[in-house]
């Protein structure tokens, strides 16, 4: 395509990037096309690839080149486990990159060194400066772009074909031209401004496909913080359209609902709505009559008069908003929406307040509002950052204890320079490790795991905002309470007196908060961000948490089959005892309570497992509704052990802890299969015996000391924080977990 420098007539380059409505589904009845003008700057962004071999694999290979053979001397070269270099060597063998002496492939050391060498990819693509307003868009393109046929007329009309080769069609739409269409183009942006929009473009695109289920094309699969700056390739824009249409929703019942689909493909456009709207306010390019002939009479709903009143409103919270905050083009969306609202409201608080009278009853209404959208808007942010620095990963960091991770939290933010005074402000940090995942996996909205997830992330990486944020008000979980608690006394007690004078505080305590997280960049030099410390970066805790998955497919095979309960809980165990091995090594006394919580999460986790494990065994045999002479009858338990195969210990007995079952739960786990795993335990053996002697035997057979083991297993998780075992004895817990789970699964899939 040739570069143009202005944007002409008929001539004019259109682009399409498959446009789409969703979540909403558009009528065709009242859409709209427009064409909207950019500049398109052309710019080289360097990305990041991905690792061939994970940091483990990479040593052994590197010490297997160099001469090191077998387990005895690759474990005291690289002072790992031998099981585990049996099991990391026996998975680069079954892949080709080892033959069975152990002597590395030449295309395994080849690729070592490509990857050791390898610079990050250069990807030619554009950037978009809006020609309307002058900033540039969050949006990234390949090289490629998607050239349409257009004839566009110079009274404003244009006919565009869309569609692909066999459904296209010409449609009409209408141009948006800009004030000065014939005026030079804005500045070129700079490197941080480059860096900044594809970051945001990716960061837009792995939000839609979370909301969408749907895979998106533009995706990159590496992590949007190790994209890095951008440079021009040519300082000279090309003048382009980019089609977008206005469309009412077919699934909401007002016709003044109107949207405006992201020109590149990515859902509604609230930013272009916005800028949109100030359109049709200054009368521009006869924008209004357009938007009310897609929208219909609904359109009519918003008179010209209120829809001044509301621009000054807008106008004015956003000159308050960005006196506090600096520059707000930098925020996400959903952040910015969150201050202006809260800005509106609190300024027609404060004038209820001073008018007196009824106009009190409208400020305690507003006030109310001022803490539900402050709310939203922290709770934005603290999305945004999750999305934006924490993975998968960090979800193995939390136990189901919810009060065990409070205390874990509240040790990190002291590490990041806070305090805690309110007593009750930890109870914001009572977080389970499925409200983490919640929040990572699927986008939840919940303020409490958001920090909870934001805390932990910050742990580990040198550079995340938060750093920032405890630097700039050490105090802000007690803040963060508070707002909690007052816009909960709000939205659910509405008889009770809002704290008007302290809302106006809490306001702007939030701006501080969202001014740390989003610095500007002349702030960026001088904050936390650029501090150098120690931890493990994200990088390394996902590269970790790949392996422990690995490690689990491999040693279970079974588990690819199994519940997401299973494989999960095997994941976290194998992770934890991945890094033990580290910590060890590192010097524990340094490390101090990581340490400890690290054993007793792999004890749990591997607990859990079995659990999950023995349940699906106990799924394929007939239920029980009464227990019998099982009931509180240890002896008849041990005599049912003894009878089904099952070893006992030399004393001819079972250990206590596996014995221990109240009468309550065992009966509920003979009924619906669900309990303790205690419970469990004994019911998958009472059900058999009743029902499906032959599989209890088969288990019997393969794993006589199995009892025995979940016994043991059941000692060591003890109850409460205590852990019961030490750094040495990781290993051997996480192996009587696989052989105990192996057996399970084995028995469940040879009985099908």
């Amino acid at each position: 395509m040739a570069a143009s420098s202005d944007f002409h007539g008929a001539d004019s380059p259109v682009l399409d990037f498959d446009l789409t409505s969703f979540p909403f589904r558009w009528n065709p009845k009242t859409k709209q096309w427009l064409l909207w003008p950019f500049w398109a700057y052309r710019v080289v962004v360097p990305l990041p690839q991905p690792e061939p071999f994970n940091l483990f694999e990479r040593f052994l290979l590197k010490a297997a080149h160099a001469g090191a053979r077998g387990t005895t001397r690759l474990s005291e070269v690289l002072q790992l486990d031998g099981e585990m270099v049996d099991f990391l060597m026996e998975r680069m063998r079954r892949q080709g990159h080892v033959d069975e002496y152990g002597v590395p492939s030449d295309s395994a050391i080849e690729q070592l060194r490509e990857f050791e060498n390898q610079e990050p990819e250069l990807k030619t693509g554009r950037v978009f400066v809006d020609a309307i307003t002058g900033r540039l868009w969050p949006r990234f393109e390949a090289d490629a772009m998607q050239l349409v046929d257009s004839q566009i007329t110079p009274n404003g009309s244009a006919t565009v074909r869309m569609g692909g080769p066999a459904r296209s069609r010409l449609t009409d739409a209408f141009v948006v031209w800009p004030d000065h269409h014939g005026s030079p183009p804005p500045q070129a942006p700079d490197s941080y401004a480059i860096g900044n929009a594809v970051r945001g473009h990716f960061r837009r695109i792995d939000v839609w496909e979370r909301r969408t289920g749907f895979y998106h094309k533009g995706s990159i699969g590496v992590p949007v913080s190790q994209i890095d700056g951008g440079r021009l390739v040519d300082p000279e824009p090309e003048a382009v359209f980019a089609a977008t249409c206005v469309f009412v929703p077919s699934d909401v019942i007002r016709s003044s609902s109107w949207q405006v689909c992201d020109p590149f493909g990515l859902g509604p456009s609230p930013r272009l709505r916005r800028t949109m709207a100030q359109m049709m306010e200054q009368g521009a390019n006869n924008l209004r009559d357009k938007v009310k002939k897609a929208t219909g009479d609904g359109y009519g709903v918003d008179t010209v008069e209120f829809a001044e009143i509301l621009e000054i409103q807008l106008r004015r919270a956003a000159r308050e908003v960005e006196d506090e905050v600096g520059p707000l083009d930098r925020l996400p969306d959903g952040v910015l929406s969150g201050l202006l609202q809260t800005q509106e409201a609190l300024n027609k608080m404060t004038e209820g307040v001073t008018e007196g009278g009824e106009g009190l009853t409208a400020a305690d209404k507003e006030a109310r509002s001022v803490l539900r959208c402050a709310y939203r808007a922290v709770e934005d942010a603290l999305r945004f950052v999750v999305g934006d620095h924490a993975g998968t990963s960090v979800v193995g960091g939390f136990g189901e204890n919810a009060a065990g991770n409070a205390s874990v939290l509240h040790g990190v933010i002291r590490r990041l320079g806070g305090h805690i005074d309110q007593d009750e402000a930890t109870s914001l940090l009572k977080v389970t490790q499925g409200q983490a995942f919640g929040v990572v996996g699927y986008d939840n909205r919940e303020l409490r795991a958001l920090l909870a997830v934001s805390i932990m992330t910050a742990a580990d990486m040198p550079q995340h905002p938060m750093r920032r944020a405890f630097k700039e008000n050490p105090g802000l979980v007690d803040f963060l309470y508070e707002l909690h608690s007052e816009r909960g006394t709000a939205a659910h007690a509405s008889s009770k007196e809002v704290p008007i004078q302290r809302i106006a505080e809490l306001v702007e305590q939030v701006r501080r908060f969202v001014r740390a997280l989003f610095p500007t960049p002349a702030e960026v030099g001088d904050s936390v961000l650029a501090e150098a410390g120690g931890g493990w970066d994200a990088e390394m805790m996902c590269r970790i948490r790949a392996s422990a998955r690995q490690a689990v497919e491999s040693r279970v095979p079974q588990v690819r089959e199994a519940s997401p309960k299973l494989k999960g809980n095997l994941v976290d165990m194998e992770q934890c005892a991945i890094e033990i091995d580290w910590l060890v090594d590192d010097g524990a006394s340094s490390i101090g309570p990581g340490l400890d919580r690290r054993l007793r999460d792999l004890v749990i986790s591997g607990a859990s497992a079995v659990e999950a494990a023995v349940q699906e065994l106990v799924a394929t045999t007939p239920p029980i509704e009464e227990a019998g002479d099982y009931l509180d009858n240890s002896r008849a338990l041990l005599e049912l052990a003894a009878k089904m195969g099952f070893m006992l210990n030399r004393e001819g007995a079972l250990p206590r802890d596996l014995l221990k079952v109240r009468a309550e739960r065992l009966e509920h786990a003979l009924q619906r299969g669900k309990g303790s795993l205690n419970a469990l335990v004994w019911a998958g053996l009472i059900r058999g015996a009743e029902g499906r002697e032959t599989m209890v035997r088969r288990l019997s057979k393969l794993q006589p000391d199995w009892l025995l083991k979940i016994g043991e297993l059941s000692r060591r998780r003890g109850h409460g924080a205590e852990r019961r075992i030490e750094p040495e004895e990781q290993r051997e817990v996480a192996e009587m977990v696989y052989k105990i789970v192996d057996a399970a699964l084995t028995t469940v899939s040879e009985s099908e």
